[in-house]
């Protein structure tokens, strides 16, 4: 849309279900801008091919999913934002806090060989205090640093 479009532009929250080009699909919330007329008609862009299509953008709770990625959790303007859970095709997790598409706040991942780690991330790096369980259950709490432990202690 055009700048001097943009004092008709009106913005619309609903939900629903989406299809990307790259086999991804959407459901759940959205918001979506649609241009009005002089006389307040909304402009969508259907059934009139020089009008352009509403944007329209992830925005609240929903499931996204492509090629056996799947997120389920909190959306802001087509990000990943707030509490969610994203399953890889691999079978690896990440439960938690998410901003900007990133895991940051407190969230666990877990790995396919069952191994985590729990407490604090940033940047989509281990960092902060966590606690990390390898495979066979063994647990190490600590410090983290851009994904890297230090100076670790084994749990009893």
């Amino acid at each position: 849309m055009t700048e001097e479009n943009l004092e008709n532009e009106k913005e619309v929250a609903g939900n629903g279900k989406f299809f990307f080009p790259n086999s991804g699909t959407y459901e759940g919330d959205y918001k979506e801008w649609v241009v009005e007329d002089e006389e307040g008609a909304e402009e969508a862009g259907e059934g009139d091919e020089e009008k352009a299509p509403p944007k329209r953008v992830r925005h609240g709770k929903g499931t996204y999913s492509e090629r056996g990625n799947t997120y389920t959790g909190d959306w802001e303007d087509d990000k990943m934002q707030g509490k969610g859970k994203f399953t890889y095709a691999s079978k690896a997790e990440y439960e938690g806090d998410w901003v900007g598409n990133q895991y940051q706040g407190t969230g666990k991942y877990t790995w396919p060989d069952g191994s985590s780690y729990e407490g604090s991330w940033e940047e989509n790096a281990l960092h902060g205090e966590g606690i990390y369980t390898d495979a066979e259950g063994h647990r190490f709490k600590g410090e983290f640093f851009n994904g890297k432990g230090n100076n670790l202690v084994k749990l009893l």
